[in-house]
């Protein structure tokens, strides 16, 4: 990594629908020095990295339906066509759980506190729904 992550307030705070957000400004980064991909990315790998060095930054498909997502365990699989697929996006693996016999992640989003269950959300765990195991999970200690 070159030049670091931008800080938050560096963003514009306002969105319209299907704008893309942008940087105003580049002079405050945080550098990361210390991260390592998980390989093979799959879930019990996630799992172990989760419990032995924290938070894990992955990337996964989002789709219509995850947008409007208000709580439960996101389950909907319609990621893959393209009608429904609207673009990728990153989260932050926290930590995961079963209920009602259903394995599901917790990660946290950065749209906002009013998104899901207080700006975390819950989806499904072990099927790889949208990508969300396979695509370069990456554990950061900063």
């Amino acid at each position: 990594m070159q030049n670091g992550i931008v800080l938050e307030a560096n963003y514009q705070k306002h969105i319209e629908k299907h704008q893309e957000m942008y940087c105003v400004q580049q002079k405050d980064a945080i550098q990361v020095s210390n991260y390592k991909f998980i390989q093979p990315a799959t879930s019990s790998e996630i799992q172990k990295t989760l419990l032995s060095s924290g938070p894990i930054a992955v990337g996964f498909k989002v789709s219509n339906s995850f947008r409007h997502y208000k709580s439960g365990i996101f389950s909907v699989n319609d990621c893959e066509t393209s009608d429904n697929f609207i673009g990728w996006h990153s989260v932050t693996i926290v930590g995961y759980g079963t209920e009602n016999g259903q394995d599901f992640w917790i990660a946290k989003n950065s749209w906002s506190p009013s998104f899901g269950e207080e700006g975390f959300f819950r989806i499904s765990r072990n099927v790889d729904l949208c990508q969300i195991e396979s695509k370069m999970p990456m554990s950061v200690q900063l």
